[in-house]
């Protein structure tokens, strides 16, 4: 797996999204009050969180604004981040993984601020026309050989844990398959429905319409136990640098109040509807029913906590695909934020 080294560059977080620069929403023109500025994806689930704080103005109501910058993947977001154009960047543990291994500088290592889609997303998918035999998971996808696999991007993470898996099934990935970077989103979908390949790896709200092309859901990283280099997994988390956290505390801990109380408001049953049209103003690709539907379904998932276990667990990753050296592991000590010790969970 060391043939990912060139491609650290490429790896993104969950999802992109089209364009780049200042989104059209940025919540500022409040006189007095602080600004953070965070990177988005596009309003894929784990963005959900920060559209409901600002929609239902949880940020100002703890005495903070929010700009949003949109980027088409992480790394670009993280230089921004570095050259001091954002204060949080959204990314997950294993790009934060990836990112400190490659800085030797403790001032810009990338600190847990507070997570917001903590569990794994990602869902391996076969076209209707591809066979998939068993009931086991590794007969499932040794039931892949042969396939050309859509992968958001080349050296992604969901490229990564896609080779993962199927080399915990017994195949190479380097040779049984090929991989084809489709994107996320309608493009990832419509590749799909042409059979320019022939599974697909991609994450909710786009399940559903997966499904009603017929696809067969081969892995499902939302609700899986069953492989433990997966499982726990950070996913969805804002970070900053270490010098920059600090110089910025108290900024930042009226983002980290405002998005609690965003997800608060996502666990409550009775705000999944509200939820899901709010999600609907930024995400125009899937019908308001699904939203609804992924919402009622992960809303557990939204979480400020960060997991220790799923830093460690992310680093050993890290280690096993040649992405990091076992001796630049980071304690979650290291990893989180002083100012996020509310949320760190051993």
């Amino acid at each position: 797996m060391r043939k990912f080294m060139p491609l650290l560059a490429a790896l993104v977080a969950l999802l992109m999204a089209a364009g780049c620069g200042a989104s059209g929403n940025p919540e500022s023109g409040e006189s007095g009050l602080p600004t953070v500025k965070v990177s988005t994806y596009g309003a894929n689930l784990p963005d959900v969180a920060l559209l409901v704080a600002q929609q239902e103005g949880f940020f100002k109501e703890h005495g903070v604004n929010v700009q949003t910058i949109s980027f088409q993947a992480v790394p670009a977001a993280t230089a921004a981040l570095k050259a001091g154009d954002l204060d949080l960047v959204g990314s997950t543990g294993l790009n934060q993984a990836v990112a400190n291994h490659s800085t030797s500088s403790e001032s810009q290592k990338l600190v847990d601020v507070v997570a917001y889609f903590p569990t794994g997303v990602w869902q391996l998918f076969a076209g209707k026309d591809w066979k998939i035999s068993g009931t086991d998971l590794k007969t499932r996808l040794r039931s892949l050989k042969g396939a050309k696999i859509g992968v958001p991007a080349l050296g992604s993470e969901g490229h990564l844990v896609a080779a993962a898996l199927l080399r915990w099934a017994g195949l190479d990935p380097d040779k049984d398959v090929s991989f084809i970077a489709t994107g996320l989103g309608p493009e990832a979908v419509a590749s799909f429905k042409t059979g320019q390949i022939d599974a697909v790896v991609h994450a909710p709200p786009y399940t559903q319409p997966l499904l009603d092309l017929g696809a067969t859901l081969v892995y499902d990283m939302t609700s899986d136990t069953q492989v433990s280099f997966l499982n726990p997994w950070l996913i969805g988390t804002y970070l900053a640098t270490a010098k920059g956290a600090q110089e910025s505390k108290d900024k930042l801990a009226k983002f980290q109040a405002g998005l609690s109380e965003a997800i608060d408001y996502i666990h409550n049953p009775a705000n999944t509807a509200h939820v899901a049209e709010i999600w609907a103003k930024d995400n125009q690709a899937v019908p308001l029913d699904v939203l609804k539907k992924t919402i009622e379904a992960n809303r557990d998932n939204f979480s400020p906590n960060i997991e220790c276990s799923a830093l460690t667990n992310v680093q050993k990753f890290a280690v096993n695909a040649g992405l990091i050296e076992k001796s630049s592991q980071q304690t979650c000590d290291q990893m989180v934020w002083s100012g996020a010790a509310q949320f760190k969970k051993n």
